[in-house]
């Protein structure tokens, strides 16, 4: 069962500041394993160029591109 902390410290978001939440699951033997699911979160990389030759795809990407810049995203 979960148990969240009450003892944790109250914080405060700022107008226009921005934060990611990286969420990690592990079994606790420390040990990275293929669960044999695809991979639903992504992240754009800045520094590549990417040529894409179908009109959806282009549109898909210019969507990624003005709504989640340098931020991971998820499909659903």
């Amino acid at each position: 069962p979960l148990s969240p902390r009450k003892d944790h410290e109250k914080a405060e978001f700022e107008v226009h500041e921005v934060y990611a939440v990286d969420v990690l699951v592990s079994s606790g033997e420390g040990k990275a394993k293929d669960a044999g699911q695809r991979t639903t979160i992504y992240k754009r990389d800045p520094s590549k160029q990417y040529g894409l030759k179908m009109k959806t795809s282009r549109a898909f990407f210019s969507e990624v591109e003005r709504r989640f810049d340098t931020m991971p995203f998820t499909l659903r």
